[in-house]
């Protein structure tokens, strides 16, 4: 490990962190992370995307023979050792994957119900959706009983997509009804329901690899994030985060789109 350094691990957020606007990853950010390997630093990249939503973007820097991914928003832990890949799937209630499917049919926008590594739904009217697929560069799968499908299948995570508005009203029935799983606004128009949040999954994470959270750097931009960012011992926000996870970071990076992933490991974690 580096001389330089105090850290061991680095775990990164995907959409507006290490992805730009358009939802790539630039070189210096490659960069950034090749000498975060060098310096044997752990690279762990946490996203509350699905298998096959990440895929597309996580194969021109993943390293297979040691990083470690995170998929929806904490539940999936996913870890690649000589080549052979381990999956750890937290699932949801019951009880809350009936709560959620009833609280979004409630507002006329069922929710997205990850199974297999599908988001799944019933068809219904919603602006919001070609912005979700378009981001996600992934097909919604329509399906005649979301709550059939809900209930009778293994689920880590259900999105609630809409309108903002629609879904502060439909967080505060999630509130009132008591829902045991984390949940938080991955971006604007869009909450991630989670049987275990990213805080949690690091705790696992770090717990395998001997490393404690002193030695861990937690980088995000949405109040999804806003758990590991106070777990980390370097709690790092990007400078388009939310106002609440720059008020709770310890650092302010660059933006998304100004390589601030490779400037925080140029200027914080690898600096002399």
């Amino acid at each position: 490990m580096s001389e330089n350094s105090t850290y061991k691990a680095v775990a990164i957020d995907l959409d507006g962190t290490l992805l730009n606007s358009q939802h790539q990853v630039e070189k210096e950010s490659l960069d950034a992370l090749n000498k975060l390997r060098a310096a044997g630093i752990e690279i762990i990249i946490i996203t509350g995307r699905t298998m096959y939503e990440a895929a597309h973007v996580v194969k021109p820097f993943l390293d297979i023979t040691r990083d470690t991914i995170v998929l929806q928003a904490g539940s999936l832990i996913v870890q690649y050792r000589e080549k052979n890949m381990k999956t750890e799937l937290m699932v949801m209630s019951r009880s809350d994957k009936e709560k959620l499917v009833s609280i979004g049919r409630k507002y006329g926008f069922p929710p997205l119900v990850c199974v297999d590594n599908n988001m799944c739904t019933e068809r219904h009217e919603n602006p919001a959706y070609p912005h979700y697929e378009s981001m996600m560069e992934s097909k919604i799968t329509y399906v005649d009983d979301l709550m059939d499908l809900a209930l009778s299948n293994p689920v880590g995570k259900i999105a609630l997509v809409c309108e903002n508005h629609i879904l502060l009203q439909m967080e505060e029935d999630m509130i009132k009804q008591k829902i045991e799983s984390s949940w938080g606004f991955s971006y604007k128009d869009g909450v991630d329901v989670c049987a275990r949040n990213k805080k949690m999954a690091l705790i696992s994470i770090m717990e395998q690899m001997n490393i404690t959270r002193d030695e861990l750097v937690t980088v995000g931009d949405s109040n999804n994030d806003l758990e590991m960012i106070k777990f980390g011992g370097l709690g790092v926000a990007m400078k388009n985060a939310t106002p609440e996870l720059i008020s709770a970071a310890d650092y302010v990076t660059l933006d998304n789109d100004h390589n601030g992933v490779a400037y925080l490991v140029e200027h914080m974690i690898l600096a002399d």
